[in-house]
């Protein structure tokens, strides 16, 4: 586990951010891989449980046509976020990460880690090709790091 507390930003000493949890779990293992290695470009795909803004059951959709497949029945590609919120974390990285995410119907789960890194699931395609493998909890990881994001804050006053 990395922690996420390398990914919070002070600005002008007043303003902290967390972001949301895909960059929160994503941020602190490109720090790791590029500080260590370097990152040339990137692609985070991010797999995580249904969220609130799906349809319960298929549906009409006015954006794309998967946005109206039922939540709690379909593996659901979605857009992210997260490489551009990497992006302004780690501003090395600006433009050499994007990504996309996986909605998957799932029970909510209680990893309060920010991101667990697999080295075991890791594939190397040759010396400039790597997928590494980490997962966390969409909201049980990231509450945890919010409440260390208040603890840090307040230690500081």
């Amino acid at each position: 586990m990395v922690n996420s507390m390398a990914q919070s930003r002070l600005i002008m000493g007043s303003l902290s951010s967390m972001e949301s949890p895909s960059p929160s779990s994503r941020a602190p293992l490109a720090k790791v891989i590029h500080d260590n290695f370097g990152i040339v470009k990137g692609l985070m795909t991010t797999v995580h449980a249904i969220t609130a803004t799906q349809k319960t059951a298929d549906g009409p959709s006015g954006k794309l046509w998967h946005d109206g497949r039922g939540a709690a029945q379909n593996i659901i590609p979605a857009s992210t976020g997260a490489a551009r919120a990497v992006d302004w974390v780690i501003p090395e990285l600006n433009g050499k990460l994007t990504g996309m995410a996986f909605r998957v119907p799932t029970r909510n789960v209680s990893d309060t880690h920010s991101s667990t890194f697999d080295a075991g699931a890791d594939t190397t395609l040759n010396d400039h090709f790597v997928k590494l493998t980490s997962w966390y909890d969409n909201k049980s990881g990231y509450s945890n790091r919010v409440v260390d994001l208040m603890v840090h804050i307040t230690s500081k006053e």
